[in-house]
């Protein structure tokens, strides 16, 4: 901030909404800063799931005596089979429903 010599009431108005814009930079500035922080606070929380899954995994394995890579592949099998199970099931009602409507009931 720069000193300035204020000599009448125009100037001191003047200041004081230079004081006011500077406050409000500076208040924006901080909440970018606030949201970044969120932000990485989440990313690391993401990281420390993913970690616990991966340990969760390998721990699992060794009680099961499978390799860790054998249980993820089997845990990426059985959920295709239950993504594809979904979609055949919402196949087969939508199918149903046309083939309601299509159907003369008089």
């Amino acid at each position: 901030m720069r000193k300035k010599s204020i000599k009448n009431k125009r100037q001191l108005d003047a200041y004081i909404r230079e004081l006011r814009l500077e406050k409000e930079i500076q208040k924006q500035k901080l909440l970018a800063d606030v949201e970044v922080m969120k932000h990485g606070i989440s990313t690391i929380e993401s990281g420390i799931h993913a970690f616990q899954t991966v340990m969760d995994i390998v721990r699992k394995s060794g009680e099961a005596g499978i390799s860790p890579k054998e249980r993820v592949k089997n845990m990426a099998i059985n959920m295709g089979i239950d993504f594809i199970s979904e979609i055949l099931t919402q196949k087969m009602n939508a199918s149903a429903a046309e083939t309601a409507e299509g159907d003369p009931k008089e």
